[in-house]
C-alpha cells in the first residue's frame, strides 16, 4: 500500500514533468495549480532539460576537444577540466565570458590569467559569479572565493589525467573526490555530465543507470519517502527500493528519464517540496511559474 508521502513523490514527478512541458509548448502561466509549485524553483526530472546543463551542452563542446595535435593534451582531459569549470560556476553569463578552456592556441597558464581578470571584473560591476543552485565554499579557508577557486582549478589542471582509465561513473566518481573543492555532490555533477557528453567513454559506462551518490538532499528525500531516517549507509538499497515502487506507478517515458542520477536528483527536490509543503523549511530559489 502506497503512503501519502509516496503519493506526494509521485505526485511532484508528474507535475514537475507537466510544467516543463507546458513552459517548452508556450503555454501561458500558471503551468500548476499547486502554490508551491508556482513558487519554488524546481530542478526538471531530467537534469539534461535543465536551463544550466542545456547552456553547457550548447556551449562546451566535447568535439572541439578531439584534435591532441591542436591541444598538446588527451581528449578527455581537456574535457573533464572544461567540465569541472563548468560547474564550479554553474552561471551561463560567467561561463560566456571565462569561455571554454579549449582551442587551437589554448594554454592553460593563459586562460587561468583570463579568468582572474574575468572574475575581477564581474565583482567591480557588481555581478553575480556563481549560481546559487551549487554551494560553492572555500572549505573554512580566509581568502577571497574567487581566488580559491582559481587556486583549485590550477591544482585540477595539473591532475587532468585522474579519471583516464576508469571504466565506471563509480571509479570516475571516487577518483573526482581525490580532488580538493571536489566532495562527493560536486563530483557526481561532474560525472553526470560527462555520463551524458556523447562520445566520451563514460558515456558507454556500464553503471550509466545505476550509479548514483547520495547527498543531503536526498537523504531528506528519501526519508520522507520511507517515513525513517535514511543514511549513507543504506542509502542503495532505499534508493533501489524505491525506484521498484516507482517503476509500478510512473509512465514509461518519464521512467524513461530516471537513470539513479536523476532519480536520486528528483529525491533531493522532492525533500524541498516536502518542507515547503508542510511549513518545515523553505526555498531560497523562488519561480515565476
Amino acid at each position: 500500500m502506497i503512503t501519502e508521502n509516496q503519493k506526494q513523490m509521485i505526485y511532484w514527478i508528474n507535475e514537475r514533468e507537466s510544467i516543463r512541458k507546458k513552459k517548452e509548448a508556450g503555454l501561458p502561466k500558471p503551468w500548476s495549480n499547486n502554490p508551491v509549485m508556482q513558487q519554488t524553483y524546481f530542478c526538471n526530472v531530467d537534469r539534461e532539460d535543465d536551463k544550466v546543463t542545456k547552456w553547457i551542452r550548447d556551449n562546451w563542446v566535447y568535439g572541439e576537444c578531439k584534435d591532441p595535435d591542436l591541444l598538446g593534451e588527451d581528449t578527455t582531459q581537456v574535457y573533464t577540466f572544461g567540465m569541472i569549470v563548468a560547474r564550479i560556476f554553474n552561471l551561463p553569463s560567467t561561463l560566456a565570458e571565462l569561455k571554454q578552456p579549449v582551442g587551437e592556441d589554448f594554454d592553460l597558464y593563459i586562460w587561468l590569467e583570463h579568468a582572474e581578470t574575468v572574475l575581477h571584473d564581474r565583482k567591480e560591476r557588481g555581478e553575480n559569479i556563481w549560481n546559487g543552485a551549487y554551494i560553492i565554499s572555500t572549505n573554512g579557508k580566509k581568502i577571497d572565493k574567487s581566488t580559491y577557486c582559481l587556486q583549485i582549478l590550477e591544482k585540477i589542471s595539473n591532475s587532468a589525467d585522474i579519471i583516464d582509465g576508469c571504466e565506471t561513473l563509480e571509479q570516475a566518481h571516487k577518483k573526482l573526490m581525490t580532488l580538493e573543492g571536489l566532495a562527493s555532490f560536486l563530483a557526481a555533477q561532474v560525472v553526470a555530465d560527462l555520463k551524458n557528453t556523447e562520445g566520451h567513454p563514460l558515456s558507454g559506462a556500464p553503471d550509466w543507470d545505476s550509479f548514483c551518490a547520495p547527498g543531503p538532499g536526498s537523504l531528506r528525500g528519501l526519508s520522507w519517502f520511507w517515513e525513517e531516517q535514511v543514511t549513507n549507509k543504506n542509502f542503495h538499497k532505499m534508493i533501489n527500493d524505491a525506484y521498484e515502487l516507482l517503476f509500478m506507478e510512473l509512465d514509461g517515458s518519464i521512467l524513461d528519464k530516471l537513470c539513479m542520477q536523476n532519480l536520486q536528483n528528483c529525491f533531493c527536490e522532492y525533500d524541498k517540496f516536502m518542507r515547503v509543503t508542510n511549513n518545515t523549511g523553505r526555498s531560497k530559489r523562488k519561480y515565476n511559474g
